[in-house]
C-alpha cells in the first residue's frame, strides 16, 4: 500500500521548481537508486530506496501517522440516491479517532445482488466549491464524473472529499494531524477499500 501511495503522492513535488529531487535522485522513477540512474534490482536495494522515499515525502508534508490513530469505520449511510445501474450513497465513516470523513459511494446493482466486483478509490481535483460532488456528476466541468462512469461500467467506487477543501473543513489541530496533506493519506490510503454493503472490506 506504501508503494502505492509514493507513486501516486510523491510525483506532485516535481510540481514545485524550488524543491530539490530526494537526495538527488528522481522524484518520479523511484527504483532509482544513484545519480547515475541505476534501478533497483534486490529487495534489500529496494528496502534503502523505500526508507529515502518515506523520509523525504515526511520532511515535506510531515510524519505519517502511527498504530495510535487507527480506529473503527463506523460507516454511515446519510442518504442514497437510485441511479439506474448503480445506487450512489453519501456516506461518513471514522478515518481516525474523533476524525469523520464524507464520501460518495456507488455501487452497482449487480454487486448489491452478491456479484464480486472490483473497486477503485476516486480522488477528485483541486475543487473548493463542489469538492468530491465533481467526480459522480453533481456540478462542476463536464467530464470528470469518472466515479460515476465507472460505476456504470460496473466497478464500485468511493470518493472521499479531501480535507480543507469544499465543505470538509477538519480541525486539524484537534485531531492532532500535521498537515491536511497527512489527513488525506490516513482519508484515501488507511480506508481505501470498500465493500458492496458500505462496510470496510
Amino acid at each position: 500500500m506504501r508503494r502505492l501511495l509514493f507513486a501516486l503522492l510523491l510525483p506532485l513535488a516535481a510540481f514545485a521548481d524550488d524543491v530539490p529531487p530526494l537526495r538527488g535522485l528522481s522524484r518520479s522513477q523511484l527504483l532509482q537508486i544513484d545519480a547515475s540512474g541505476k534501478q533497483a534490482q534486490t529487495a534489500a536495494e529496494w528496502q534503502k530506496r523505500r526508507a529515502a522515499a518515506l523520509e523525504g515525502f515526511q520532511d515535506i508534508a510531515g510524519p505519517l501517522p502511527g498504530k495510535e490513530m487507527r480506529c473503527e469505520l463506523e460507516a454511515k449511510v446519510i442518504s442514497e440516491t437510485d441511479c439506474g445501474s448503480y445506487m450512489r450513497r453519501f456516506i461518513e465513516y471514522s478515518s481516525q479517532p474523533g476524525g469523520r470523513v464524507p464520501a460518495w459511494l456507488c455501487i452497482p446493482k449487480k454487486a448489491l445482488a452478491g456479484e464480486k466486483t472490483p473497486a477503485v478509490l476516486c480522488l477528485h481535483p483541486t475543487e473548493n466549491k463542489i469538492g468530491h460532488d465533481v467526480v459522480v456528476g453533481l456540478g462542476g466541468k463536464p467530464h470528470r464524473q469518472y466515479a460515476s462512469e465507472l460505476a456504470e461500467r460496473g466497478f464500485v467506487t468511493l470518493a472521499p472529499s479531501y480535507p480543507l477543501l469544499a465543505k470538509y473543513q477538519p480541525d486539524l489541530k484537534a485531531l492532532n494531524m500535521p498537515s491536511g496533506t497527512i489527513t488525506a493519506v490516513r482519508i484515501d490510503f488507511g480506508r481505501c477499500s470498500a465493500s458492496a454493503n458500505g462496510n470496510s472490506a
